[in-house]
């Protein structure tokens, strides 16, 4: 191998290099991401004690998001178990109690978004009225960049079958 080869492997290797170490350290960390938290803050531009009583608002609800989401895991376990019989059958009484938990979810989010409003002033409550259309969206699950690509592709395709030929 000539003195030319060398070189430009050990150049190859090195952008190889460098372009992984950009890449691992690149990656947006949970705080450079919009979390619904700090979005909220900024958008209604929340003073050092609203910011104070919104985190103790938060840590309540995600206190009591938690409790339900384990009962739901232990409904869900019970309705599960029912799979394991020779005829499979769904307790009805259980599936009730998960839908009551789902319930219960909804109002605690319905409460924790009513505690939020109540610590604005009236000026951030008109700006938080005009983000209620938008609730769903802010405080909904990230897409991860598959289901972004899927999103996309499902988009191409509806528009490919919605346009005339």
């Amino acid at each position: 191998m000539n003195k030319q080869a060398k070189i430009i492997i050990i150049a190859l290797l090195l952008v190889n290099i460098v372009l992984l170490i950009t890449l691992y350290l690149g990656k947006p960390s949970l705080q450079q991401q919009n979390l619904p938290k700090d979005l909220i803050i900024n958008r209604l531009g929340f003073e050092e004690m609203q910011i104070a009583d919104f985190e103790g608002i938060v840590v309540e609800h995600f206190t009591e998001v938690r409790k339900i989401q384990e009962e739901v895991r232990e409904y869900k376990r019970e309705i599960n178990s029912g799979l394991l019989l020779d005829k499979p059958v769904m307790n009805d009484s259980v599936n009730r109690l998960l839908s009551h938990s789902f319930k219960k979810m909804e109002e605690l989010h319905f409460k924790h978004l009513s505690d939020i409003k109540e610590i604005c002033n009236p000026e951030q409550k008109k700006k938080f009225d005009k983000m209620v259309p938008e609730l769903g969206r802010i405080f909904g699950p990230r897409p991860t960049n598959k289901n972004r690509r899927d999103r996309r592709e499902n988009q191409i395709v509806f528009k490919r079958s919605t346009t005339s030929p």
